[in-house]
């Protein structure tokens, strides 16, 4: 591709990059007010010291709707460099991400150079993650897109590793064993439980501290919520990554 042609398809991947840097700040402001709370508990029969969620906070519709945006200008792209190499391109040319492979191969309209056919095929989820491609990175990048056609992404408050305590004291018996719930999180659900191996009546833990995300849910065939900003970040990192390997071809 020409340097102009070049320019054009990274058009859209520039815009992406402003509406992350939108998202990251937005995010970054939510979870700085705290968007929830956590309780600690000694369990009846004196074994388990359960940490708990309390006044969730529901992700503001602004941070979905810019998620929205990030993929929209990412999927965008990849149509914009289908455009550009194409030899006869028209209003049906577009970028395709397929799970399975065709009879033909990935296809685009107007036709494509065979130097360009292999380097489409080599992308598709169906060769990136023969045996899981709905987790393949480009796959997601589809279902997101789409998904934001019809309706806001779906993003939640999570756990993530990193929780921060202070040590327990008064147990019995060895330090206790410690269990931490990622995902999203839920009103009174737990987030972390430290378990005793002797009944620890007198037992207390200070100082805990939950950091929390806001991530992606429904998204791969494990349904485990992503961190947003860790994803949108490697989508749109993917995006050029895939154009790269167009542009000397």
């Amino acid at each position: 591709m020409s340097g102009d042609a070049m320019h054009r398809v990274l058009a859209k991947h520039r815009q992406a990059r402003k509406h992350l840097e939108a998202f990251d700040k937005a995010v970054r402001d939510f979870i700085g007010d705290d968007p929830c709370r956590t309780e600690g508990r000694l369990s009846d029969d004196h074994m388990e010291y359960v940490f708990t969620a309390h006044d969730v906070k529901t992700v503001p519709e602004e941070i979905s709707l810019l998620a929205g945006d990030v993929v929209h200008n990412c999927r965008a792209c990849l149509d914009h460099l289908a455009w550009e190499i194409s030899m006869a391109p028209d209003g049906k040319t577009s970028f395709p991400i397929l799970r399975s492979p065709s009879k033909d191969g990935p296809e685009i309209t107007g036709g494509i150079s065979a130097a360009h056919q292999q380097a489409l095929d080599a992308v598709q989820p169906y060769k990136i993650s023969p045996g899981s491609p709905d987790d393949a990175l480009l796959e997601i990048l589809r279902k997101l897109d789409n998904d934001d056609k019809h309706k806001v992404v779906l993003a939640s408050v999570s756990s993530i590793d990193g929780n921060v305590h202070g040590m327990p004291r008064h147990y019995a018996g060895r330090s206790p064993e410690t269990e931490y719930e990622w995902g999203a999180l839920e009103e009174g659900g737990r987030v972390a439980t430290f378990r005793c191996s002797e009944p620890s009546p007198h037992m207390t833990i200070s100082d805990f501290k939950l950091i929390p995300s806001v991530s992606l849910t429904g998204i791969s065939s494990a349904k485990v919520p992503a961190e947003a900003r860790d994803l949108l970040t490697t989508l749109h990192k993917l995006v050029a990554e895939i154009v790269a390997t167009f542009d000397p071809l």
